[in-house]
């Protein structure tokens, strides 16, 4: 890997935060981003620099990233238990064993869990398909009531904010990308529980949460590199 493919570039700046890139395996960028004091970005991260924007007139920065609507990896796991249900945690095992998960996806296989990292992951989890949501193609409606998922599930403090905002593009509703066909074979041939990472598209592709994906071991196509998304707090000025 050469020093140019593994540079972290900063592609916005706040007064509080600054948002940095960079396009490589998911396991080398999550190392290089910590280097430099970022960590991942959550969903929720995400879809607060979607709504804010980061309309800064003194921070320049490629006009693809003028609004925020970033295309990235998330901290948040895709958590597939055969015959029990399909999950967002926000405990995911491919956060802590970034470089196993990553070579399993060299290796186009699944990153399969023990039993351990199953219960942990389950600990902070929001069920998305199984038992009383069993919607084959699940997605989030921003009118939700009742056991309908709620955006508030999953984007813990930004919900009501990114509801507003992607309800002034004309959305009503945020796709989640699952892989049935994957969860029912596993069942079937009583595999064990395995991780996904969650793939958050932008608001032009409807904001699809997409759990589906094995691509950690891919190297962006972007030149920008957007896919390995960190975040890190800046101190205040004095």
């Amino acid at each position: 890997m050469t020093k140019e493919k593994t540079q972290v570039k900063e592609v916005m700046k706040s007064e509080s935060i600054s948002v940095a890139c960079v396009g490589t395996p998911f396991d080398i960028g999550k190392k290089e981003l910590e280097k430099q004091g970022y960590k991942i970005i959550s969903l929720d991260e995400a879809a607060g620099i979607r709504t804010e924007g980061f309309n800064s007139n003194d921070f320049p920065r490629p006009k693809r990233y003028a609004s925020g609507d970033l295309i990235n990896f998330v901290t948040e796991g895709m958590l597939y238990v055969p015959k029990k249900g399909i999950y967002i945690t926000r405990n995911s095992p491919i956060m802590d064993f970034p470089e196993v998960a990553t070579e399993f996806h060299r290796e186009s296989s699944d990153f399969y869990l023990r039993p351990a990292d199953v219960n942990r992951a389950l600990e902070d989890s929001t069920l998305i398909y199984g038992n009383y949501r069993m919607a084959p193609c699940p997605f989030i409606d921003m009118r939700a009531t009742g056991k309908k998922l709620k955006a508030q599930e999953i984007f813990k403090e930004n919900g009501d904010k990114y509801i507003k905002f992607l309800s002034q593009k004309g959305y009503s509703k945020i796709p989640i990308g699952i892989d049935l066909h994957s969860y029912d074979k596993h069942g079937d041939n009583n595999l064990p529980p395995f991780v996904r990472p969650i793939f958050f598209r932008s608001s032009k592709d409807s904001s699809e949460i997409d759990g589906c994906w094995r691509g950690l071991g891919h190297v962006s196509e972007d030149k920008e590199g957007d896919r390995i998304m960190g975040i890190k707090k800046l101190p205040k000025k004095k």
